[in-house]
């Protein structure tokens, strides 16, 4: 998954609400992805709450500010659990979510994100599946 709002509390209640609110037997079909089951809602739940606990154990020392947002995003990916790495193809997108939880985090709701903003975002990303592919360390 990727957030590009914000914050991912408010994806986790609305999750743990969707969950709450049918059973094993139900399907779910999703804005983007495929259609899954209550497993796979519990599995994008895990991925936010993850989240949301992460920025805040691996960030919390971090100043503010864009700059740091993107070495807390390396930290967080750095820290994302196997259950989560495999559960995802592209387990980097948390790069991206990362940093859009913490400039939710200073304003206190869901961010506006410029296209600028994605693109550099984007661009991190591919850096780093990049850097997967041929092996290369972090920097």
């Amino acid at each position: 998954p990727v957030m590009w709002g914000g914050p991912a509390s408010q994806w986790v209640t609305a999750l743990d609400s969707l969950i709450n609110d049918t059973g094993k037997g139900w399907l779910f079909v999703p804005g983007h992805g495929p259609v899954t089951d209550v497993e796979g809602v519990t599995l994008v739940r895990d991925y936010f709450q993850f989240l949301h606990d992460a920025v805040s154990s691996e960030c919390a020392a971090l100043p503010e500010g864009e700059e740091a947002d993107g070495l807390c995003a390396r930290k967080v990916y750095a820290a994302l659990p196997d259950k989560l790495r495999v559960g995802f193809v592209e387990g980097q997108r948390i790069l991206i979510s990362a940093a859009i939880e913490r400039k939710a985090r200073r304003t206190g709701h869901s961010v506006e994100v410029e296209v600028p903003t994605k693109v550099k975002l984007l661009a991190e990303q591919g850096e780093e599946m990049l850097r997967q592919q041929l092996g290369l360390p972090h920097p």
